[in-house]
């Protein structure tokens, strides 16, 4: 499951806790979580976002960096927070058919994520175009209206039902 945090949240001192509490309430196991970060909000204090990163990490979860390449951000600051995922934001998505620009930096965010040894995912995947094409680079996860458009909770689990077991692209997990 993946939550993203508003730069509040991110900045509160007690998320850690709350995290932990909902956690163990829910019953849900900590690998099984995955807090997502703006990158923009990572850089507001890079010293307090690897601080409290690496608390998340030390519990089990993951951490991923949202809009990937829309921020301010060092690259120095990629080998020094505790990440397990990068998120190519919408933007270089849409127009990777078209831009050679999109196409090259979508190519290279996924190499480096890959060399890293992160994950890559490709938000706003539109077309059966973009998701050759991202297959093609090996992105591991993929979101967009291809797949599903946004549900209401009371239909999800209709959709998740109905899912075929194999992803519409050999290589890359969706939803």
């Amino acid at each position: 499951m993946a939550v993203n945090l508003s730069v509040a949240q991110f900045t509160d001192q007690d998320l850690p806790d709350f995290v932990a509490g909902v956690l163990k309430e829910t019953g849900v196991p900590a690998h099984k979580l995955e807090l997502e970060i703006t990158e923009s909000c990572t850089m507001l204090s890079p010293q307090q976002s690897i601080r409290m990163m690496q608390q998340f990490r030390a519990m089990g979860i993951h951490s991923s960096i949202d809009d990937f390449g829309t921020g301010h951000s060092s690259l120095a600051y990629l080998t020094r927070l505790p990440l397990d995922t990068l998120k190519i934001d919408q933007s270089f998505i849409k127009n990777i058919s078209s831009d050679e620009k999109d196409t090259a930096l979508c190519d290279t965010i996924a190499y480096l994520a890959h060399r890293m040894g992160l994950q890559v995912v490709a938000e706003g995947v539109e077309t059966q175009q973009q998701l050759t094409f991202l297959t093609s680079i090996h992105v591991d996860v993929v979101q967009g209206y291809l797949l599903c458009r946004p549900l209401p909770a009371q239909q999800l689990e209709d959709f998740i039902r109905q899912r075929p077991d194999s992803p519409p692209q050999a290589g890359i997990e969706y939803f």
